[in-house]
């Protein structure tokens, strides 16, 4: 299992097929939340959400496989987001 480390929003985070097992997010001062996507975000289909309170992780496991790319929204001062991915 690989993971990739997330501090801003973007586009094609990782391209190609890939199924992805656990997101983990860090906020900083404040509350942070994170949008995951296949695909770009503006017209694609999310498929996870998550959030978390000030100075607070959260985390979720996922069984989902992305088809074309991953893309995330993330929002919050400092906040980390970490897609665990095979």
């Amino acid at each position: 299992m690989q993971f990739k480390k997330i501090t801003a929003s973007a586009d094609n985070i990782l391209s190609g097929k890939y199924r992805i097992h656990r997101v983990i997010l860090v906020s900083g001062s404040d509350a942070a939340s994170a949008i995951l996507f296949d695909g770009t975000q503006v017209g694609a289909v999310d498929f996870a959400g998550i959030k978390a309170n000030a100075a607070y992780s959260e985390g979720h496991e996922i069984d989902f496989t992305v088809g074309t790319s991953i893309s995330v929204t993330l929002s919050g001062t400092n906040a980390i987001l970490y897609i665990y991915y095979s």
